[in-house]
């Protein structure tokens, strides 16, 4: 039987490594490790009869990390043919290969996994937020109806039993006392608020407006008209007014 090619003998710069394992992603994994290191020089074989015949055709490895357990054959069983392919070279050969199976190919290598539970939770409260824009009259008008009108917004989180605000009597009321009126100084200007457009009836003290939900979305819309009755009386001034609107709902 022919000699390995005896590589002692050689000029080496590098630690050869011949990596075993028919696992092809775990050897290629601990050969692109080596890798990193200049100093290695690793190879992959994914069979005992791939591993023996680079053995056989480049002579011996520094080291050899050797998968115990592989088809058909095992670590053992895979070093005593090793060894019986080079029964000639035994002192030297046979050294490095056991060291290298001791001290990298104790246990077979695995991939194993764990398991775990991650709770996951949220929580969706009854919340409303109520809005709306102003009701803005502008320069009222001496001869003719002021009018105005204002979009009040009621938006829940989750889902809501609400079908109605409350609009207050604003912070200056008078006698009557269904009146509301802007306020500038002391000096007064009644309006009125209404539910349609062509006006009607005035929404009473604390009086109760209908809304209307918005397609299948939590939010809810209702439109307050706005009107004051012409007049030469009302004083120069800048005129405001704040109305409170109340939506009861369930949490």
């Amino acid at each position: 039987m022919s000699e390995l090619p005896n590589r002692e003998e050689e000029e080496r710069s590098e630690i050869r490594v011949l990596v075993i394992d028919d696992h092809v992603l775990l050897g290629e994994m601990v050969v692109s490790a080596l890798s990193t290191n200049p100093d290695f020089s690793p190879e992959l074989a994914t069979t005992a009869a791939e591993a023996l015949s680079r053995i056989k055709k480049n002579g011996t490895y520094d080291a050899i990390l050797l998968d115990y357990d592989m088809p058909g054959t095992n670590g053992l069983s895979f070093l005593r043919k090793i060894i019986a392919a080079n029964n000639s070279r035994k002192d030297k050969f046979i050294p490095a290969l056991v060291a290298g199976l001791i001290v990298f190919a104790a246990g077979s290598v695995h991939a194993e996994t764990a398991t775990g539970e991650m709770g996951v939770s949220a929580e969706v409260s009854g919340i409303c937020t109520l809005s709306a824009a102003p009701l803005a009259f502008g320069t009222l008008s001496a001869d003719a109806v002021t009018s105005a009108s204002a979009v009040v917004t009621l938006v829940c989180n989750g889902t809501s039993t609400v079908t109605t605000i409350l609009v207050g009597m604003g912070a200056n009321p008078a006698p009557p006392t269904t009146q509301r009126n802007m306020i500038s100084g002391t000096s007064l200007v009644p309006y009125t608020l209404h539910v349609l457009e062509a006006g009607g009836a005035d929404i009473a003290t604390a009086g109760a407006v209908t809304l209307v939900k918005v397609g299948t979305t939590n939010t809810y819309n209702a439109t307050l008209y706005g009107k004051i009755q012409p007049s030469t009386d009302y004083a120069m001034g800048s005129y405001s007014d704040t109305v409170i609107l109340t939506a009861v709902y369930l949490p």
